[in-house]
């Protein structure tokens, strides 16, 4: 079956094999494929709807996507690293620590197990600020060459 210049159908048009085009196929209505593939770009000009999960070609532990409505999850290596669920944004699935780097001042805040530390290498400026209330249950530690720790209860650091 061939076609020159311009064809229009009517109703449905079923294929079995291959379709192969040299130039754009327009549509203003609803293409249903059940795989796409293409050896170069694919632009959408809307809106992309995709059923449950985006996949690495020939990385098959590797995905993110939506498992459910108003969830979203990203899986690297076969570890879940990230999942929001509508309401919070949770990091991995409770086994693996943390490092979230800043890499272009070389900042830091790691998170192994129950410790958090935060690092910061651009001097004169705070480590760690906190709005609220700190609490400890054990031992403070100030490690440094110079240790200070300033207490005040009327705004004023001496």
């Amino acid at each position: 079956f061939s076609v020159g210049g311009k064809s229009f159908f009517g109703g449905h048009m079923n294929a079995s094999g291959h379709i192969s085009a040299s130039c754009n196929i327009t549509s203003s209505g609803t293409i249903y494929w059940k795989n796409i593939e293409s050896s170069n770009d694919l632009i959408v000009g809307g809106d992309l709807f995709i059923h449950e999960y985006v996949h690495h070609t020939g990385d098959a532990n590797s995905s993110f996507g939506f498992g459910s409505n108003d969830n979203f999850t990203v899986t690297v290596g076969g570890h879940q690293v990230a999942y929001w669920n509508g309401s919070q944004l949770q990091f991995g699935n409770g086994g693996q620590d943390w490092k979230f780097k800043d890499v272009g001042n070389n900042n830091a805040m790691i998170i192994e197990g129950n410790k958090l530390a935060v690092s910061r290498t651009t001097a004169g400026e705070q480590t760690l600020t906190v709005a609220g209330e700190i609490s400890a249950s054990g031992t403070v530690y100030v490690n440094s060459d110079f240790p200070q720790l300033k207490l005040s209860d009327d705004g004023y650091a001496d």
